[in-house]
């Protein structure tokens, strides 16, 4: 036992390097590419930013372009998003997008600086375009399919759920990336989970069944 426990334990501490050193790659890489784009970087500044050889960055990722899709992907956070609405959500509609919401608001506003960056490029790179448009496209798709579910328990209008993911997620993408721009010249400042819950508020406007009150009139939205 103790003869054979000593490969596994080198092993595990290889692994454990081995990721340590990609994810140090990977940093460096946001940093280089934010700064000078996609043209402007090179797998050198980024090894040096990383504190390894340039033969290192390569051995992990292959190409220079395999290393921007990466950054792409890095910052889709699209794990993070497929979880919570695979795993997490309670089937409560208001709830359940005020999760959501709050979790993809606060990324696009820590990471505008880099994912405007990658909007630039992926004007110019199609590999980065095709990588971006996949990454958007499977958010959107997750989102979806809990839209469908609530249609189906008759919580929702029966409308496109794409146009629908597409429609929740552009708006807070939009104030995000514009986040610093509209600073103090949209009311007061807002937290982030009110600023949520107001476009919650809009979003199901819009989205909700109408609901016939006491009196006879209709109410858009849940309570």
């Amino acid at each position: 036992m103790t003869m054979n426990s000593q490969p596994d334990l080198n092993s595990h501490a290889s692994k454990r390097d081995t990721s340590k050193t990609h994810t140090r790659i990977l940093n460096a890489a946001v940093e280089i590419f934010t700064r000078h784009g996609y043209a402007g970087a090179s797998t050198k500044s980024i090894a040096e930013r990383a504190g390894v050889s340039e033969p290192t960055v390569f051995r992990h990722f292959g190409s220079k372009i395999n290393l921007f899709i990466s950054v792409v992907e890095h910052y889709s956070l699209l794990a993070e998003l497929h979880h919570i609405i695979t795993e997490h959500l309670t089937g409560h509609l208001r709830y359940d997008l005020e999760q959501i919401g709050w979790l993809y608001l606060n990324m696009v506003i820590d990471k505008r600086k880099g994912m405007l960056m990658i909007l630039n490029e992926a004007e110019h790179i199609p590999e980065a375009k095709k990588a971006s448009t996949h990454i958007l496209r499977q958010i959107c798709r997750s989102l979806a399919v809990y839209f469908r579910g609530q249609i189906r328990a008759g919580q929702m209008r029966d409308l496109d759920v794409e146009w629908m993911s597409q429609a929740f997620l552009g708006m807070l993408f939009a104030y995000g990336i514009s986040h610093n721009l509209l600073s103090g010249h949209l009311g007061p400042n807002l937290l982030p989970e009110e600023i949520v819950a107001r476009f919650v508020d809009i979003f199901l406007a819009g989205t909700t069944l109408a609901k016939e009150t006491a009196d006879g009139t209709l109410r858009m939205g849940l309570a």
